[in-house]
């Protein structure tokens, strides 16, 4: 089962034409390889996401619903 948050931010992507990669070689969520950035998303703060965010550069943390909306929106350029 997909998390939900992820979905939302995969579904504004795709509706921009942002290209991604879904990122299970790097565990983080998604790369976004026209900008050498990631994105990794997580409903609650983890002690995994202190590795994840130490072992790669350029990535971007959404945490949480409101902030995932929030990301979405700005992508969309709506608020």
């Amino acid at each position: 089962m997909q998390n939900p948050l992820e979905v939302s931010i995969e579904s504004v992507l795709t509706e921009l034409n942002i290209r991604f990669e879904r990122e299970g070689l790097h565990r983080l969520d998604f790369f976004l390889p026209d900008f050498n950035t990631y994105i990794e998303v997580k409903e609650y703060h983890t002690d995994r996401v202190n590795q994840q965010l130490k072992d790669h550069a350029e990535v971007i943390l959404v945490q949480g619903k409101q902030a995932v909306e929030t990301f979405c929106k700005l992508l969309k350029g709506t608020i």
